[in-house]
């Protein structure tokens, strides 16, 4: 089937749904390790004009074949913050957790991570998954932004929090996240 995979994805761009929806199956089924890249790239382009049925699906797939077959934990991190940017309300709490103690596990990624989200919340505060993450990297990390060499201040890190703590579109869980991470800056910051 991989020599085929190039047919398979141009028929995600079909008219009929019913193809659409046998290429998606297929496609999941093709991804391995030697092209997790490629076909997840394809998945996140199909994913920016899919059908509202297919989409939970989709950011489901591509969050387990992330998961399952990343090249690398910054890969990784890079992927699924692209799925919680173009779809977030479609992700799963277990997803978000997983990329929280991937991060929480991996200290060469932590800086990285938090300067991501940072950037990330800066210009999108809506969609709760990716919220509730970056709310919970800044609690832990924040101090990593000041020390990144980026203009960010402690100042900066407060109105952003405040900002996510007093949005409509904030659920009572992400206040709780914000809540939690002033506490932590508290002890890590001066």
């Amino acid at each position: 089937m991989q020599r085929h995979r190039s047919t398979v994805v141009d028929c995600l761009k079909d008219h009929d749904i019913s193809i659409r929806k046998r290429a998606l199956d297929l496609t999941y089924a093709l991804v391995n390790a030697s092209n997790v890249k490629a076909l997840v790239r394809e998945l996140l382009n199909y994913l920016l004009t899919a059908d509202m049925e297919f989409r939970a699906e989709i950011v489901g797939q591509i969050c387990v074949l992330t998961e399952k077959f990343a090249p690398s934990p910054k890969w990784r991190v890079d992927t699924i913050l692209k799925v919680m940017t173009i779809a977030g309300n479609y992700i799963q709490d277990e997803t978000v957790a997983n990329t929280v103690h991937l991060i929480m596990n991996t200290p060469d990624l932590q800086a990285y991570a938090v300067h991501k989200l940072y950037a990330a919340l800066s210009k999108d505060i809506v969609r709760q998954p990716l919220v509730r993450t970056g709310v919970w990297v800044i609690g832990e990390f924040g101090d990593l932004l000041l020390a990144g060499g980026k203009e960010i201040a402690v100042d900066d890190i407060l109105l952003l929090l405040d900002s996510i703590a007093r949005h409509p579109a904030s659920e009572v869980e992400t206040r709780e996240f914000v809540i939690t991470a002033l506490v932590k800056l508290t002890d890590r910051m001066d």
